[in-house]
């Protein structure tokens, strides 16, 4: 999370009061951004491979040759037998199943697809 998210986009939404009760600074823009709704929305990637290494740089996700987020957090799950992520996805991407390619740094491009929080 940094200062270009919002909490919506990350889950947070919930602890968010948008009813008007409670003065805040930032207020409207929350209050507008709950109305219309997220523009990126976390989830969970699930990518094959071996296991990858620290996630210095983010690492993109493309469906249909378009960037459609980047994994800022990844790690291999001993449990899945696969590579997990948490990514930004652009709205319309958000479906689980939806097959991506993830780009590792340095290595060829890895199937992937979309999975909902939490990874079960």
């Amino acid at each position: 999370m940094t200062l270009q998210n919002n909490p919506f986009e990350i889950g947070l939404g919930k602890f968010c009061d948008v009813s008007g009760s409670i003065d805040y600074i930032g207020r409207d823009a929350v209050c507008a951004i709950a109305a219309q709704g997220p523009q990126r929305l976390i989830h969970a990637v699930e990518f094959e491979g071996p296991p990858v290494p620290t996630c210095a740089i983010p690492w993109p996700v493309i469906c249909e040759g378009q960037k459609i987020g980047e994994i800022t957090s990844g790690i291999y799950s001993p449990r899945l037998e696969n590579n997990i992520g948490l990514s930004l996805l652009e709205k319309g991407y958000w479906r689980a199943g939806l097959n991506v390619e993830v780009r590792v740094e340095y290595q060829p491009p890895r199937a992937g697809w979309i999975r909902d929080l939490p990874v079960a």
